[in-house]
């Protein structure tokens, strides 16, 4: 990535070759995560910026927990825990 000046609103962009290094995938992976979701900026026909805020928040959306034969979304295992403020337990559902 570039070197990043203080309070530029553009540090909160990514160019599709700084998105490519920071997750390790190719051009062609990327232009598979756009259409399974990944929010973008086209600037022009072939340039293409990506929010950070928007990436975080895609891979997020793409957490799973593997529970023996089952895949299940975080989001559906949060529901079943409690934060206690030192510990996370496990609660019943009812």
């Amino acid at each position: 990535m570039k070197e990043q000046v203080q309070g530029n609103p553009l540090n909160e962009f990514l160019t599709e070759k700084e998105v490519t290094d920071l997750l390790g995938l190719s051009k062609t992976q990327i232009d598979g995560l756009r259409y399974k979701g990944l929010p973008f900026c086209r600037l022009t026909q072939t340039s293409r910026m990506y929010l950070v805020a928007d990436i975080v928040e895609f891979i997020k959306s793409k957490r799973t927990v593997l529970r023996g034969e089952n895949t299940e979304t975080l989001e559906t295992d949060a529901a079943t825990f409690e934060d206690d403020g030192d510990t996370w337990k496990e609660t019943e559902e009812g």
